[in-house]
């Protein structure tokens, strides 16, 4: 299985290897996409967690 898990991600990776700009407010950018879609989940990851714990905190003292 893991095998499998490990085949997949590498043929997903391969097949988003497209440099894509990355326009901020003060620089440009350009990198590979599949890196912005791991910096996206990665934050997506890190605000979920986040938004969780104060959740948790919200209800535990409201």
């Amino acid at each position: 299985m893991f095998a499998i898990v490990l085949v997949y991600l590498l043929a997903f990776s391969l097949a988003n290897t497209a440099q894509v700009s990355i326009s901020f407010v003060v620089f440009s950018t350009t990198t590979a996409l599949i890196w912005v879609m791991i910096a996206c989940a990665g934050l997506g990851l890190v605000l979920g967690i986040i938004g969780t714990f104060m959740l948790g905190r919200r209800r535990q003292h409201g």
